[in-house]
């Protein structure tokens, strides 16, 4: 297991990006954060069930699913290295109609409802930073959505500058990626193939 002072120190560095937080803080979290290694592509909640954890990615890759009227899967969000989520299934503690899943590689970090709880009561000004991250998410999602109304090319070309990590080696499915993109999976795959041989990907 990793020694988890960094990973808790870049957290730390983060929530003190939105407000400087005291040094109590830091070891609280050090104390109480829980660690967790994906060596392979693992679903971390089920769709139904209750998200018991706020989460932070410190390396690799969360992926969050929806499911249509039919079951069938849509990749809806990558939350990468850095990014803290506090889902709307853990913030109310209800069943969640989203899936979570870790790719291969990923190191997160995870703290009970009780203990983010208990931060909110203790350190002044956490709740309301914890509303600013789940705004900046929010926000994010909604600009993400305004480069779909684009073309194909300019799509493709944008997710790949984002996230390099899935060009090659497998990590994420095309399938995945082309519901990410609301785009068909040939689409993907020739316009991908396209701007390798122009040299832009």
């Amino acid at each position: 297991m990793k020694d988890n002072r960094e990973p808790v120190r870049k957290l730390f560095a983060i929530l003190c990006s939105y407000k400087i937080q005291p040094e109590a803080l830091h070891f609280y979290l050090l104390e109480k954060v829980r660690a967790r290694f994906f060596a392979a592509k693992e679903v971390l909640y089920d769709h139904q069930r209750v998200v018991r954890d706020a989460v932070f990615v410190y390396s690799g890759f969360l992926l969050i699913y929806g499911f249509d009227e039919m079951g069938d899967r849509q990749l809806l969000g990558i939350q990468g290295s850095g990014r803290i989520l506090l889902s709307k299934s853990f913030t109310r503690q209800t069943s969640s109609d989203l899936e979570l899943v870790a790719l291969a590689g990923t190191y997160l970090l995870l703290m009970s409802h009780a203990d983010v709880l208990q931060i909110f009561r203790r350190f002044d000004g956490t709740e309301k930073v914890a509303r600013i991250i789940m705004a900046d998410y929010a926000e994010a999602e909604q600009l993400r959505l305004l480069l779909l109304k684009e073309r194909a090319e300019k799509v493709i070309l944008s997710f790949y500058q984002n996230y390099p990590e899935f060009l090659t080696g497998g990590l994420l499915l095309d399938i995945d990626i082309a519901s990410y993109l609301l785009i068909g999976v040939q689409t993907l795959r020739n316009v991908r193939m396209k701007l390798i041989h122009q040299g832009r990907l």
